[in-house]
Formats: structure tokens, sequence, C-alpha cells
């Protein structure tokens, strides 16, 4: 009879999983006694000759480096392709090695080759299509960016036209009340300037009224000549420049102020009653265009009224150069 260690693999054997050497086992007669001793010695037989084995951890190990690599590779692929990415796995291991184990054995590589060699790895190619797509929808989106950037544009330059007409509409309202402002001071400048001449009037017409009733005597004449000679001596003390008296005595001329056009003077006529009744009269020469010669006689009878009986031919003087300066830049005489 064979001993165990020779005996053939034969439709009474088994076959072991994986790591458990010697391939097919014989099934055990149960009527007899297994040798360990002798069943361990076979075994390290059998491995020295195939070489290294496989055990389950060594395989697992191995499938799940395997598959990490093909889901790495399966998520760049996702990544690169334009959707939708087929799966990239199109190969999988069979279920069963090609190779049948034998008693004899396979070494490790034999094992990996035998389980993942059909294993592959696919690319899909770039689609025309979803490219065409894709640059559409490029397009599409820039044109989308530059419709939105105009309506942005346009809005801009509408709020500054609101802005600007706003400005406009603020400066038309601030000139327009500003004329309102300027007309109405100036209608109160001038019915101001009514009443103040309203009350010169009537305070000139009550004294041309009373000096007309007045009668003067020798005396009086005299004394208001004397006071004219002194006025006068006065006045050209002062006056060096183009003053001189007229009429032996009875007036003067007196320079006012010089402007383009030349000297402006007054020439002054004393009746009898100037300074106790009545006021000198005065004829302007050589005025600029806009003076009144009315207004100026009815500037000197004011003066005169205000200082009725005194001499206050200085004080005009000095009043009507202010004036010709201020209205029309005429240099004053002195």
């Amino acid at each position: 009879s064979e001993s165990e260690g020779e005996r053939e693999p034969s439709e009474q054997g088994e076959i072991l999983p994986f790591g458990f050497e010697g391939g097919y086992a014989p099934r055990q007669d149960k009527t007899k006694a297994v040798d360990p001793a002798g069943r361990g010695k076979r075994l390290r037989k059998n491995q020295k000759e195939r070489g290294p084995t496989l055990d389950a951890g060594d395989v697992v190990a191995q499938l799940a480096d395997v598959k990490g690599v093909a889901y790495t590779l399966d998520q760049q692929a996702k990544a690169d392709a334009p959707p939708p990415v087929p799966d990239l796995i199109v190969g999988l291991p069979p279920a069963v090695p090609k190779k049948k184990i034998r008693g004899t054995g396979v070494t490790d590589h034999e094992l990996v080759s035998d389980l993942f060699g059909e294993f592959s790895i696919k690319v899909p190619k770039a689609d025309p299509h979803a490219e065409a797509a894709k640059r559409r929808a490029e397009e599409e989106r820039e044109k989308a960016e530059q419709e939105r950037a105009k309506r942005e544009l346009e809005a801009q330059e509408q709020r500054a036209k609101e802005a600007a007409a706003a400005r406009a509409a603020a400066a038309a309202a601030e000139k327009e009340r500003r004329r309102l402002e300027a007309e109405q001071e100036q209608r109160q400048k001038d019915a101001a300037e009514a009443q103040v001449r309203a009350e010169l009037e009537a305070k000139l017409e009550a004294h041309r009224s009373e000096r007309d009733r007045v009668k003067l005597d020798k005396a009086t004449v005299a004394a208001n000549r004397q006071a004219q000679a002194e006025e006068l001596d006065a006045m050209e003390s002062i006056f060096t420049e183009g003053f001189s008296v007229i009429d032996d005595g009875k007036g003067c001329i007196i320079p006012l102020a010089r402007w383009t056009g030349g000297d402006i003077t007054v020439e002054i006529s004393f009746p009898d009653g100037y300074p106790s009744t009545a006021p000198p009269t005065a004829i302007f020469r050589n005025i600029p265009m806009g003076a009144d010669q009315i207004t100026l006689r009815e500037h000197l009878e004011s003066a005169f009224v205000d200082q009725v009986g005194e001499p206050m031919l200085y004080e005009w003087v000095l009043s009507i150069q202010e004036l010709l300066e201020a209205e029309f830049e005429a240099e004053p005489i002195s």
C-alpha cells in the first residue's frame, strides 16, 4: 500500500484554503490515526520546493492596495475628463485563478498575476460634443459677464446723470433764492431811499417857506459877509491845489476830485443870507456821466439845513468827495 506522503490527489482529496501549504490534502480516514510528525515533514518539503507562500492576510492587503490605486485613478480621470465620466474599471479580476493550485503550490508572483492579470485602467477620450458644449458654456458665461458689466456701467452713468441733474436743480434753486433775496433787498433799499428823500424834500420845503418870510437887515448881511470871508480863508489854506476866490469874495472855485475825464470842480456862490438863513448855490463842472446836478445841489442844501447859521462848506466838500470816489472811482483832490 502507498504511504500517505507519496499519494497523489484523488477524488477523495479536498482543497485547503490559501496559506495552508500542500495544495490538496488527503481525506482523512477516521479509522486510522494521522501522524502529525509525518505530515509536518511533507509540508516543510513542499515549502522549500515552491518558495515563499501567501497567507490570507497578504492576499487581502494586496487586494486593498490595488483597489486603492484603481480608486485614485478613477477620481483623477473623473476630475480631468468632461462629464459624464464612464466607469474606469473595465476589467475585473476573475472569480477563480486561471491556474489550478496543485499540490506543488504557486509563488506569490504567479498568484497575483493570475488574480489581476486582466485588470486594466482605461482613460476615456475627450468627447468632441462635450468640448463644444464646454466652449459654448464658457462663451455664454463671458457674454453674461459682459452684459452684467454693461448694465452696471449704464447704471453708474444713470446715477451720475441723476446726481448732476439734482446738483443743477439745487444750483438753480439757490440762484433763484438769491435773486429773490436781492430783489427784496433792493425793494427795501428803494423804499428806504424814497422815505429819506421824502423826508428831505419835506424838510427842505419847510425851510424854503420859512426863509422866504425872513427879512434881512444890514447888520445881518454884514455879519454874513464876515463869516463868508473867514470861511474862504480857511478853505484856501486847506485846498492849496486849484482853489480860487471869485466875485470879490462872494464865491469860490473848489477842486473836488480827479478822474479819467479830468478834474471835477464846483463853483460856489454866497447869497446875502448865508450862513444865517440861505444856503450857498453850486454849479458842478466836468462831472462823470451818471452824476446828477440836481441831486448834488440838494445834497448841499440838505447839509446847510442841518447846520443853519454855521459855516458848512468844508464838511459838505468832504461828503461830496467820498460820494464821487465811491460811485465813480474819482480820486479826491486836497
